[in-house]
């Protein structure tokens, strides 16, 4: 039986008053807000209410995300996870927003951390020894990436693409 993982992404309404909400609005968040909101110019205000109003399923599948899930030696996260310290004592700010000291770090976690929030270089899945990046920029690529595990370990990529007649293309990706 397949399970999917969905770890929390980072909420609407702590995004409007800060530094994070600028950098989120430049990666992608202005296209995330259009397509929620049916008015012409998104009312930042009211996004939580239009989502709740338009995609209830979506809204409740948001509102109840997990921030971090542990299944044999991987761990699937939003952001990353902060080196040395255990994932019970993990900050729910951590887990969402951190790159610096995570994405830099050589050492091991205690588990293989699938992560998002930071898009890779090569804009397809990246597999570290200690991580597995799955941010594919689908905000302006087209694709989005996830990874299938299987018996404990990683079996293979899901990658969609986005054609030029706007069809969406599912299919297997395996890293070089």
């Amino acid at each position: 039986m397949a399970t999917m993982i969905f770890t929390c992404v980072n909420s609407f309404a702590a995004l409007i008053t800060d530094e994070d909400a600028v950098n989120w609005l430049d990666w992608g968040g202005v296209a995330t807000v259009s397509a929620y909101s049916s008015r012409p110019v998104p009312d930042f205000e009211n996004i939580a209410a239009d989502i709740r109003r338009v995609f209830p399923r979506h809204a409740e599948l948001l509102e109840n995300a997990l921030t971090f899930k542990e299944i044999g030696r991987f761990c699937f996260v939003h952001a990353g996870i902060r080196p040395g310290v255990q994932l019970a004592r993990q900050t729910e700010y951590d887990l969402r927003w951190i790159r610096a000291g995570f994405l830099d770090h050589i050492d091991g976690f205690g588990h293989v951390v699938l992560h998002g929030h930071t898009i890779t270089k090569s804009l397809w899945p990246e597999v570290y020894s200690n991580r597995i990046a799955l941010d594919t920029g689908a905000y302006r690529t087209g694709r989005l990436s996830a990874a299938v595990v299987r018996r404990d370990a990683l079996s293979h990529f899901v990658c969609t693409e986005l054609t030029e007649t706007g069809a969406i293309h599912v299919g297997e990706w395996q890293p070089d």
